[in-house]
């Protein structure tokens, strides 16, 4: 179960990146190949990636803006499912009402 969540997580991961390598290429209208080049080395810098992700899935592959913040902020809603669901079911654990 674990390889499937990685799995998932890895393509994630690589479709934001992809993201990002469009986006810089459409907002500094850069070739392809140095445009790789930088999106490789903005993996060391998450947000700036992230924004350049967010604009490339909204301007090239013309995706609406929720769509590309849920693209760009999986990580945190992964986590909030993650964590949220067990807490909320903390919350009327029965053994919280005895005494």
């Amino acid at each position: 179960m674990i390889f499937i969540i990685r799995g998932v997580m890895l393509s994630i991961s690589a479709v934001v990146f992809f993201a990002g390598w469009d986006g810089i290429i459409i907002a500094f209208d850069m070739n392809k190949v140095i445009a790789f080049i930088i999106a490789l080395i903005l993996l060391e810098f998450p947000i700036i990636l992230a924004v350049a992700a967010l604009y490339g899935a909204v301007n090239a592959w013309e995706w609406p803006i929720w769509g590309a913040i849920l693209l760009v902020m999986w990580p945190l809603a992964f986590t909030i499912i993650v964590n949220g669901i067990p807490s909320v079911f903390s919350l009327f654990s029965l053994s919280r009402f005895k005494n």
